[in-house]
């Protein structure tokens, strides 16, 4: 008999493996096209050159790709977040905004994808609520694109995290290390002299000084996650990196406290770019569309993580 586990959680626990995004296509003996969005991909051999994919037994593609003798992998560019999100929808032409082209098999080829791989079907296995495909490569290509990744239920951009580390490692100006620190919906704040409040900050990320380690002493464990923010400050000549995070323990201090997310006092943040940042987390935290900020105090650009 199989453990009974709470099926959130455990979706969340999987998702802490950092994957791609693929399409995968095939094209029916009909003629039509069908396609669908997996991260659920992995390389199983190079002799014979074997890859597997698993699909749902609830998905409307279940009885097309179970009994299709191809298919294709779509690994998807970091350009191609829209392709991933049109067929991960209930859109009645999936294909109608993508250019295609075939190889070997005949199944579509997303153009510009990263990379790509040309396969008939060699196996299908059950595997509880889904079905393992396994084909085996009869045609592959490379773009050189950098991928779209993806990380509990959100979308990476790597080439956007290269940059904002780029802009934080280049930087000549003081630099201070924040963090959105949330759990149970609330929001970590630290007391200021007054009435101010503002994120946790420090000069550096780990040692001594470090946020971690400011955070650990008032009973925090923290888990910094993604990047959020980067951003300088030209006329205090500072440089601030912000991560989003989680954490366990206790908090042992007067100087912080936690803060419901539809409670936070903006009048008490004293720092406008500050104030500005957690008011797009506050939104974007609503509409699960996470993104990263890079620029300066007044003007930027923010990469979508997720749509």
């Amino acid at each position: 008999m199989s453990q009974e586990f709470d099926q959130k959680e455990l979706r969340q626990v999987f998702g802490s493996f950092v994957t791609g995004v693929t399409v995968v296509t095939a094209t029916l003996p009909n003629g039509q096209t069908k396609g669908f969005t997996a991260n659920s991909f992995t390389s199983v051999s190079l002799a014979p050159p074997l890859v597997l994919v698993c699909l749902a037994n609830t998905s409307n593609n279940f009885e097309d790709f179970k009994n299709n003798d191809s298919f294709a992998i779509n690994i998807l560019s970091e350009q191609q977040q829209e392709i991933s999100n049109t067929f991960a929808s209930p859109v009645e032409d999936r294909f109608a905004q993508v250019s295609t082209s075939v190889a070997t098999t005949g199944a579509p080829i997303i153009d510009d994808c990263s990379a790509w791989l040309d396969c008939s079907s060699y196996e299908c296995y059950p595997g509880g609520d889904h079905i393992i495909l396994i084909g085996e490569v009869k045609a592959y290509g490379d773009n050189n694109h950098g991928a779209l990744g993806y990380y509990k239920g959100a979308y990476m951009n790597f080439g956007l995290s290269r940059e904002a580390a780029m802009v934080g490692e280049n930087s000549s100006v003081q630099s201070a290390i924040g963090v959105l620190l949330e759990r149970d919906d609330q929001l970590l704040l630290w007391k200021n002299e007054g009435t101010g409040v503002s994120l946790p900050l420090a000069s550096q990320l780990s040692g001594d000084k470090g946020l971690i380690n400011k955070l650990s002493v008032n009973g925090l464990d923290a888990e910094i996650g993604f990047l959020y923010a980067v951003f300088e400050d030209e006329e205090n000549d500072i440089s601030y990196t912000y991560y989003r995070g989680g954490c366990d323990g206790e908090l042992n201090t007067e100087l912080a406290y936690w803060c419901d997310i539809d409670a936070i006092p903006f009048e008490q943040i004293g720092d406008a770019a500050a104030r500005s940042m957690i008011t797009r987390y506050v939104q974007e935290r609503s509409a699960d569309a996470f993104g990263v900020y890079i620029g300066g105090t007044e003007t930027g650009k923010v990469g979508v993580l997720k749509p």
